[in-house]
C-alpha cells in the first residue's frame, strides 16, 4: 500500500514535470516567434521608408565619381510693355497754317483743303471767290457732337476786308447759309465741301484769304489759302 502510495506520487511529479518542461518550451517557442515578427516588422517598415527618402534627397555618387549636374530653373522672359503713344501738343494759339496743315486742340483736328478758285468768267456765271473743304477728326475716347453754322467759319483778305462765308450751291451758283449738325464718333472723321467765301479773286491785289474757325475745342483756328493770279 505504502509503495503503491509512492510510485503514484512519483508519476504525478513526472506528469507534472514534463507538462512544466512543455510549457516552459512553448514560451520559450512563443519569445522566439514574437521577436522574428517584431524584426520582421522594423524591416518591413524600413523598406517602405527607404522610397520616400530617396525621393527627397539626391542620389550619392560613389567615390571618386563626380556629381552629376541638376538644372536650375530659368525663369521665362516677361513680355516688354508698350509704351503708350506720345500725345501730340494742340497747336498754340495765333499760329496761321498753310492750306492743308492740321490744327490740333482738346482732342479735335481740323485742316481747311482743297482750296479752287471762281472768277467772273468762270462759265457757270458762280459769284467770284474761294472755296474750300473742312476737315474734322474726332482724337477724343468718346463720340464728340458736331453743331455750326457758317458763323463758327470767317474769312479776311489780305487787305483786311471781311468775306462772306456760306456754302456754294453749284446748281443755284448761288452762296447760302448753312448748319451742321452731326455725331462724330471716337477715331472718325468727317468732310464739309463746298465751304465759299466771297472774294475779289480777280483783283491782283488780294494774293491771300484767310480762313478762321471755331468749332468745339478747336478755337481760332487759321489758315491761309494763296490766290494766284
Amino acid at each position: 500500500m505504502g509503495k503503491t502510495r509512492l510510485v503514484f506520487f512519483a508519476v504525478i511529479l513526472l506528469a507534472a514535470i514534463i507538462v512544466g518542461a512543455s510549457l516552459i518550451k512553448r514560451k520559450s517557442d512563443d519569445d522566439k516567434l514574437l521577436q522574428a515578427t517584431n524584426v520582421a516588422l522594423q524591416a518591413t517598415i524600413a523598406a517602405l521608408q527607404a522610397p520616400q527618402q530617396a525621393q527627397g534627397r539626391p542620389p550619392t555618387a560613389a567615390p571618386g565619381a563626380q556629381a552629376p549636374a541638376y538644372a536650375s530653373a530659368t525663369p521665362a522672359p516677361s513680355a516688354t510693355p508698350v509704351p503708350p503713344p506720345t500725345p501730340v501738343p494742340d497747336t498754340p494759339a495765333g499760329t496761321v497754317l498753310d492750306l492743308g496743315q492740321t490744327w490740333r486742340q482738346g482732342g479735335l483736328e481740323a485742316a481747311i483743303e482743297n482750296s479752287k478758285l471762281f472768277t467772273l468768267t468762270d462759265q457757270w456765271g458762280h459769284t467770284p471767290g474761294v472755296m474750300v473743304t473742312l476737315r474734322l477728326l474726332n482724337r477724343r475716347p468718346q463720340d464728340l457732337v458736331l453743331n455750326y453754322t457758317q458763323d463758327n467759319i470767317t474769312a479776311i483778305d489780305n487787305l483786311g476786308r471781311t468775306l462772306q462765308v456760306g456754302e456754294l450751291v453749284p446748281a443755284e451758283s448761288a452762296v447760302i447759309p448753312f448748319t451742321q449738325q452731326s455725331v462724330l464718333a471716337a477715331g472718325q472723321s468727317a468732310r464739309h465741301d463746298r465751304i465759299y467765301a466771297v472774294a475779289a479773286v480777280t483783283d491782283p491785289s488780294v494774293t491771300e484769304v484767310t480762313f478762321t474757325v471755331s468749332i468745339s475745342s478747336v478755337n481760332g483756328a487759321c489758315w491761309r489759302v494763296p490766290i494766284y493770279h
